[in-house]
């Protein structure tokens, strides 16, 4: 069984200043509490969901407040679960004071031993290049920013045909071409900040914004392959591991806050 909850929405009250010694819940000690079984309309339930979630998508975020010491303090209470963190986390800096010293994890022991990361690796992809090596002592990738659009260019043809060979072996009509375009789409919103912060960059996502117009004309890897060329080679030839700070970023907040996958930050 794993519950998700985010960080911010743990307890129903505003914590004091000293919230480390507010008692997090009251346990219902009376045995009076009840369920009731009743008919639920799942497809209007769903759709009532997606609704909520296009309206809340930002503003779930900061609204409440994080409170990163509740899920500490939870696994205090209950030292025989464990517990991983989310939200609030930004950089793998952030990352590693979050989690604790030790990233062991073995057998039935309790305590916070992971932490979910969402947007941060998505808008600077190459700062978590090194995530294993950080945490686990891995030897630290190789890769440069070519080898990885290659490969992963190949894969997305792969998943192309093997999609169209699936779709169109079980289904008819024009419904198949629109699920493959919509394929396409989720293929090239993967690599799209693979370049934040280097040259060429804004020249790239621009290109691939336009490309993605026409998911009937290009393919997936069509797509990627014609935005790389406003990246330089020196970029396209500069390891993984070496990239610019997400703090040595301009940001830009003077414009409406959106939730999609071609953002040039996912907020």
């Amino acid at each position: 069984l794993q519950v998700h909850a985010r960080l911010g929405l743990l307890g129903d009250f505003e914590p004091p200043r000293d919230s480390s010694t507010t008692q997090l819940w009251t346990p219902d000690t009376s045995g009076a509490a009840t369920s009731a079984v009743g008919k639920v309309d799942h497809k209007r339930e769903q759709e009532r969901a997606r609704k909520r979630a296009r309206l809340a998508t930002i503003q779930n975020r900061s609204v409440p407040p994080l409170r990163p010491n509740v899920v500490n303090r939870l696994a205090e209470h209950f030292t025989h679960l464990q517990f991983v963190t989310n939200g609030g986390i930004q950089s793998l800096t952030d990352l590693e004071q979050r989690l604790p010293p030790t990233m062991a994890s073995t057998g039935n022991g309790g305590g916070v031993v992971g932490a979910m990361v969402g947007r941060a690796v998505i808008n600077h992809l190459c700062s978590f290049s090194h995530v294993d090596h950080v945490l686990w002592g891995a030897p630290l990738p190789t890769w440069t920013r070519r080898q990885v659009m290659e490969l992963y260019m190949e894969y997305c043809s792969q998943q192309e045909d093997e999609q169209a060979y699936i779709m169109r072996s079980t289904m008819k009509g024009p419904s198949t071409d629109i699920l493959l375009e919509t394929l396409r789409k989720k293929l090239v919103a993967v690599p799209f900040a693979l370049f934040y912060g280097e040259e060429g960059n804004n020249a790239y996502q621009r290109a691939i914004r336009k490309l993605v117009r026409h998911p009937s004309r290009y393919t997936a890897a069509g797509m990627l392959k014609g935005a790389l060329v406003h990246v330089p080679d020196h970029v396209l030839d500069q390891p993984v591991t070496e990239f610019q700070p997400w703090e040595a970023m301009e940001s830009y907040t003077q414009y409406n806050q959106r939730s999609g996958p071609l953002q040039r930050a996912i907020l």
